[in-house]
């Protein structure tokens, strides 16, 4: 999608807020039905830019997995982020029993 797209584009932005069908881990009878969660998150600049050296290790990492080439096809680009946040909000799916700690989308 379109604001997939523009999110991934915006590197420079303090707070990221996600909102949507995201995850299908409730649907149990095909893992299709998406519930809706959201997050405000406040991008801690610091330790993001720590974490940043560790992105070009990505295509790397990957070659070396353990698993069929098959699922190696996509290559993770060197413009990828690893970033660190403060998450000052939960509501929806993403409320309910323990938080994630980690967010990887789209």
């Amino acid at each position: 999608q379109v604001s997939d797209f523009a999110w991934m584009d915006m590197k420079n932005n303090p707070v990221d807020v996600v909102i949507g069908p995201i995850e299908t881990y409730e649907d149990q009878l095909f893992g299709y039905r998406a519930a809706y969660e959201s997050y405000v998150l406040i991008k801690d600049l610091k330790w993001s830019e720590r974490l940043a050296k560790f992105a070009a290790f990505l295509p790397e990492l990957q070659k070396d997995l353990p698993v069929d080439a098959k699922y190696k096809q996509e290559v993770p680009g060197s413009d990828a982020d690893l970033n660190a946040y403060d998450v000052v909000y939960y509501a929806g799916h993403s409320n309910a029993g323990s938080k994630t700690i980690a967010i990887n989308l789209p």
